[in-house]
């Protein structure tokens, strides 16, 4: 090591000061005293950097999470919002696709004189919705099991 010491008017250093590296003091010489200090410094601020990497890859990780829970429980919402033909309104119906408020009143009128819809499939029987408007909105809708009277 003693090799790799340079000396010139600024005293004796290392070779790789250049390079961002302390030079290394002269034993009791001026800087003697800061060069431990400076070392103390540079290790603080290498530290203070990690500490925010690692605050920076957990933010990056919840938000993250935040997202894939957001988008999961939009396909969770999405299922559990499908409409049932056995107990929706005409204001609920008129939400699916190409039902208007006379078919969505149909609809109701069916119901109401036929009983409740056994399978999905039963709304084309309702004047009005065919195979189209069944396709457009078969992963909407659904059909409770009748109740026991």
């Amino acid at each position: 090591m003693a090799r790799n010491l340079i000396n010139d008017a600024s005293g004796p250093h290392r070779g790789d000061a250049a390079m961002g590296k302390l030079p290394a003091p002269a034993p009791g010489g001026p800087g003697a005293a800061q060069a431990p200090v400076l070392r103390r410094g540079a290790v603080s601020i290498q530290r203070k950097e990690a500490a925010m990497h690692k605050k920076n890859i957990w933010r990056t990780m919840a938000l993250v999470l935040a997202v894939v829970f957001a988008v999961g429980s939009m396909g969770f919402a999405a299922e559990s919002a499908k409409i049932d033909l056995n107990k929706a309104t005409v204001e609920e119906l008129i939400t699916l696709d190409r039902i208007g408020e006379v078919v969505a009143q149909r609809i109701v009128d069916y119901r109401e004189q036929n009983g409740p819809f056994a399978a999905i499939e039963d709304l084309k029987k309702v004047k009005g919705v065919g195979d189209k408007i069944f396709e457009a909105n078969k992963d909407r809708i659904t059909v409770s099991a009748p109740a026991n009277k």
